[in-house]
């Protein structure tokens, strides 16, 4: 029976794989993601679209990465993982925040700052576990026997 550890590492990497076809797609198939249609005062069809699209996946990616490297341990994944998870949550906290609490109109683009963070995390999620190895079987090794350890 699998661990809660791995089912974890199945749902984040599952998650990595989606949110990655699902920004692909939006930019494809959205017009409105590619003229940047939405305003903060007359938010247009594409652009409802589009917020509700970019922020729930990578809310929800940043979440289980941020629990995964939590529960992993110290690594260097693991650290760059939790980074890029927390700096997704705050961008995508303060890009809700912009679209409830609107202030002189303007070009939203806090979906697009959002997806541009939450590609290099889906990114580094899927690669960590090769990162992690490489560094604890071959870096670290060969680093100990220079140092004399």
């Amino acid at each position: 029976m699998p661990s809660d550890r791995s089912r974890l590492r199945v749902l984040e990497a599952a998650l990595a794989v989606g949110l990655l076809l699902l920004i692909a797609v939006t930019i494809e198939l959205i017009p409105g993601m590619r003229t940047l249609e939405t305003t903060l005062g007359t938010v247009s069809a594409p652009g409802t679209l589009g917020p509700m699209l970019m922020f729930a996946p990578p809310t929800a990616l940043a979440l289980a990465a941020l629990a995964n490297a939590l529960l992993n341990g110290l690594s260097v994944g693991s650290i760059l993982t939790a980074t890029l998870a927390v700096l997704t949550l705050a961008l995508t906290a303060l890009s809700l925040a912009a679209l409830i609490f609107p202030t002189d109109g303007g070009v939203f683009m806090g979906h697009i700052l959002v997806a541009v963070v939450a590609i290099p995390l889906a990114v580094v999620v899927l690669v960590r576990p090769v990162v992690d190895r490489v560094v604890h079987e071959e870096l670290t090794p060969r680093l100990r026997s220079r140092l004399g350890h």
